[in-house]
């Protein structure tokens, strides 16, 4: 089966987890394959496991039965060199986006967005994990502009060890979707006027598990209709008082 018969969902791990996933990856060569519990037993969550390697099978770097492909022992080339074979690594994987979209590494997250919901049929929530997620692979290509991340440092048996997390400030939480509350994220909804607080086990259910997708929605949409409610009855009251 050829990339354009295949039909993935884009990857949408944590831009933390993509890092450790390509230190892993490229630490060594893994012929006996890379399944969920390789990441499990190196400190990923299992739905971040299951994630990490669809990704790399987006990426046609595993076969479907988890084996390293042809393109897995480009990971390792390192510094300066690993970039253009990264570019024909994202370009093929992303290979319906790039026949779809000029440049799309170039287009800013809301353009982005909507080529990604256009070219993959994805839905909000996975769009809003899959674009950072995008951009990051393609740094890697240099295709983007790199920049710094927080990531857990890879011990000698190449096990993940905990990274240290300074408390982020509150004055850049929301533009972010930091909770003040360590180790959650935001979910807002309706424009800010309602904030989820979730924890980062949750979250990561949210984005793995079809049955808690569908009770999200349904949240979801109940909540923004209480906001639409609020919203009125208090402009009622305003013109009222006025």
């Amino acid at each position: 089966m050829n990339n354009d018969e295949k039909i993935l969902t884009p990857p949408y791990l944590s831009v933390r987890k993509i890092v450790e996933m390509i230190e892993l990856v490229s630490s060594r060569n893994y012929p006996e394959g890379i399944s969920t519990d390789f990441f499990k037993s190196r400190g990923f969550s299992s739905a971040d496991a299951t994630l990490a390697v669809n990704t790399l099978k987006f990426l046609n770097l595993l076969k479907e039965d988890g084996t390293p492909t042809e393109h897995m022992e480009k990971m390792r080339i390192k510094g300066e060199d690993r970039k253009p074979e990264f570019e024909k690594i994202i370009r093929l994987g992303y290979k319906k986006l790039f026949d779809t979209v000029d440049s799309p590494h170039e287009l800013p997250k809301d353009k982005l967005e909507t080529e990604f919901i256009a070219v993959y049929k994805l839905s909000d929530r996975i769009v809003a994990s899959a674009i950072p997620a995008f951009y990051r692979l393609c740094m890697y290509a240099g295709l983007r502009e790199e920049k710094a991340v927080s990531k857990a440092p890879i011990s000698r048996d190449g096990s993940a060890k905990p990274a240290f997390s300074p408390q982020p400030k509150k004055a850049n939480l929301k533009n972010q979707g930091v909770s003040v509350r360590n180790g959650f994220s935001v979910l807002p909804i309706s424009g800010g006027k309602f904030e989820l607080h979730l924890p980062e086990e949750w979250k990561n259910r949210l984005l793995d598990e079809e049955d808690a997708e569908v009770k999200w929605r349904i949240a979801r949409t109940a909540l923004k209709n209480l906001a639409d409610t609020l919203s009125k009855d208090s402009d009622i009251k305003d013109t009222e008082d006025n």
